[in-house]
């Protein structure tokens, strides 16, 4: 809908009521077009407050800042409209409530934020919890907030207890609400006692970790590990929980903070790859060089070929930060890889390969190690090595491409040629492609390079 089709529903919003009844929830782009019509054109009108109320039945957030510019400046209005949306039977108009009193200024404004806290559904409940955010000051003092969160805390329903975690960073005394969540049989209740970890004083840190590093609920014990901020002597807890989810979260959570590094030399003889890999995954030059490396060239031989691809993965992003690293101690593995059997494992690492080459200023050294692999027998690790060929050429000016074209097994040729683009073409190649034997697929990459 257009500006112009919109705007003219304004004209009289009393007789264009029914419009925007029928127009709002039945058609989305035109609900959309509105909003953005409400949200940045619209005349500051008393009358357009129930368009806005409407609206929030489609998009809860779609028109608040709408509603308050309007009450702002019509702020006898207040308190009726509010109260208007708090006893709504739309729960999307109750829920609006908590967000659009934080920013005005009237009489009850304490009374209607509580009944807030005590809404039938327990998503106006969490907006309320969520609107404490946006106040400079609270509408509560202490023995006010203390009372709503025991009251939430004591409510019937899971979702409403686990909203109490989020109170308990603006009450004062609530060492004993922490120790009752902690005991508490809602584990999505201790989660969320967890996720609010930062807020809480350093004894009240010490209290939760004493209890619940040991927690039966496997994500309580990751999400624990991932909002520390320092393992003290809880390292050897979590580098040795029976799960290897937790595991991997601790040895994650050592390389973002960068300590008790020394742990780390344990998880090479850890069964789980999924810890492996979050070892792999610390980029830092000591850990990887001292103590990844030696996890990678533990591993046996016949070891799953997707491992391989995400150990891969790890050398890309050396090769992308410190390709100084792969220079040092990375070459074999790297090499070893570009000969795999499985052509996934080959192809992944040639196109890190191809990034070297890039990305290294001394990628020059690299090319008698290439010229060996180039001259093997196995006609599939040169197929592999098509895009490796082109971009020594364009970095070195050597002669790969060439070599390729003239391969004696047809797929090689193929596969080169397909790498190659108009801009690579130079005399010595374009004859060796003209004289190359009549095919459907060399045709078509004839057609593709000389047309």
């Amino acid at each position: 809908m257009e500006d112009m089709d919109i705007a003219s529903l304004f004209d009289d919003p009393k007789l264009s009521m029914d419009k925007f009844e029928y127009i709002i929830g039945r058609d989305k782009q035109k609900t959309i077009d509105l909003i953005n019509y409400m949200n940045f054109k619209m005349p500051v009108d008393e009358n357009l407050l129930h368009v806005c109320a409407l609206l929030l039945l489609e998009n809860r957030n779609s028109v608040i800042e709408a509603i308050i510019k309007i009450l702002k400046v019509n702020q006898p209005l207040i308190q009726t409209f509010i109260k208007g949306l708090q006893s709504s039977n739309f729960y999307n108009q109750r829920m609006a409530v908590p967000r659009i009193i934080v920013s005005l200024e009237f009489d009850g404004k304490k009374d209607i934020l509580k009944n807030c806290f005590y809404d039938k559904t327990g998503l106006v409940i969490k907006e309320a919890v969520e609107s404490l955010h946006f106040y400079d000051n609270l509408p509560f003092n202490d023995d006010e907030l203390l009372k709503i969160t025991i009251d939430l805390n004591n409510s019937m329903y899971d979702f409403v207890q686990c909203l109490v975690p989020n109170m308990l960073k603006y009450v004062k005394q609530c060492n004993f609400l922490i120790s009752d969540i902690c005991l508490c049989k809602s584990w999505r209740k201790r989660l969320s006692l967890v996720k609010n970890l930062k807020y809480f004083s350093d004894e009240q840190k010490n209290n939760i970790l004493n209890i619940l590093s040991k927690d039966t609920e496997e994500a309580v014990r990751v999400a624990l590990v991932e909002e520390m901020d320092h393992f003290d002597e809880y390292i050897d807890i979590f580098i040795n929980d029976k799960s290897p989810q937790v595991r991997a979260a601790t040895v994650k959570k050592i390389g973002l903070l960068n300590e008790n590094t020394d742990v780390l030399k344990k998880v090479i003889d850890d069964k789980s790859w999924l810890v492996h890999k979050e070892l792999l995954c610390i980029h830092k030059e000591d850990i990887y060089e001292n103590i990844s490396l030696h996890l990678i060239k533990s591993l046996p031989k016949s070891h799953d070929w997707r491992i391989k691809i995400e150990i891969l993965g790890t050398i890309n992003y050396i090769v992308q930060h410190n390709n100084l690293l792969v220079k040092r101690c990375l070459l074999d593995i790297f090499f070893e890889y570009l000969c795999d059997p499985v052509c996934e494992v080959r192809n992944k690492a040639s196109n890190v390969f191809v990034n070297l080459i890039k990305e290294a200023d001394w990628s020059e050294i690299l090319l008698e190690k290439f010229n060996k692999l180039i001259e093997m027998s196995s006609y599939l690790v040169r197929i592999s090595l098509a895009e490796v060929c082109l971009t020594f050429d364009l970095k070195h000016k050597t002669k790969y491409v060439v070599k390729m074209l003239q391969d004696e097994v047809f797929n090689v040729k193929l596969k080169m040629l397909s790498v190659i683009d108009k801009e690579h073409l130079n005399d010595e190649i374009v004859k060796i492609i003209e004289n190359m034997e009549e095919d459907s697929y060399i045709k078509k990459e004839k057609d593709r390079l000389f047309n």
